[in-house]
């Protein structure tokens, strides 16, 4: 098994790269779990179980992909703001043909946002946001008000279609979509067999507790097949793929 530290950033990028899909968009999540199948720490946060390697391929990811799709909480709770790219990843998404910044999707029903990535920033990618064809029409409204109506996609009723807004966001030429969680949407997207690939990074932790698992949602049972694996001083860093 090889040891991450003996790939350069190129040859990282080129065992990630994505698959051809055509005109259709491929879904990858991205999550970091216990050994006893904790996503998060006792901070609620995955940021406290994983590792310098976990971060690496992190960077690698979003550096390959069109669109970070995740959920609303989720975003709220990691504290996330829109999307820079570290210099040292700028060469790879150009040579992929990529914007310079990956697109924040945040998938939010109630439309109740972090005011953190409500915000143009400068030197960081835009902002999308998924919600229903019933969302309420005033927050609806304010929403659109402030970052536009073309940055605001409807799709289903009571939840948010997720296939139909894959197939939007992929007629938009946003085919790389990386999911970075959480577990309900993670759920949601292997029950709509909309997941491709999960890179999965196990830290060699025990942390107890009751933290969440990666997928979170009603029973599901989706076969996946181990891509690759890459062993760190400390974390195995796994890909998996579903064909």
């Amino acid at each position: 098994m090889q040891h991450i530290d003996e790939l350069s950033d190129d040859e990282l990028a080129d065992l990630y790269a994505y698959p051809g899909s055509g005109e259709r968009a491929v879904v990858r999540a991205n999550f970091v779990s216990s050994l006893d199948g904790s996503a998060t720490g006792d901070d609620g946060r995955s940021g406290s179980i994983n590792d310098d390697a976990d971060h690496r391929v992190f960077a690698a990811l979003r550096a390959l992909c069109d669109t970070v799709l995740i959920g609303a909480g989720t975003a709220r709770d990691e504290g996330y703001g829109r999307l820079g790219t570290p210099d040292a990843w700028s060469a790879v998404r150009e040579a992929n043909g990529l914007a310079h910044h990956p697109l924040l999707v945040l998938v939010s029903r109630s439309l109740e946002l972090p005011e953190k990535v409500l915000d143009d920033v400068p030197e960081a990618g835009g902002l999308l946001v998924l919600t229903t064809e019933d969302a309420d029409p005033q927050s609806l409204a304010a929403l659109t008000g402030r970052i536009g109506a073309a940055n605001v996609l409807q799709s289903g009723r009571g939840s948010v279609d997720l296939v139909s807004a894959t197939e939007s966001l992929a007629g938009r030429g946003l085919r790389r979509i990386l999911c970075e969680g959480g577990p309900q949407l993670m759920n949601d997207l292997a029950r709509a067999e909309l997941v491709d690939e999960l890179c999965l990074t196990v830290a060699p932790l025990l942390v107890g507790g009751h933290g969440p698992r990666i997928s979170a949602g009603a029973p599901l049972r989706t076969r996946m097949h181990l891509a690759h694996a890459l062993r760190s001083d400390g974390s195995l860093l796994t890909r998996w793929t579903r064909r």
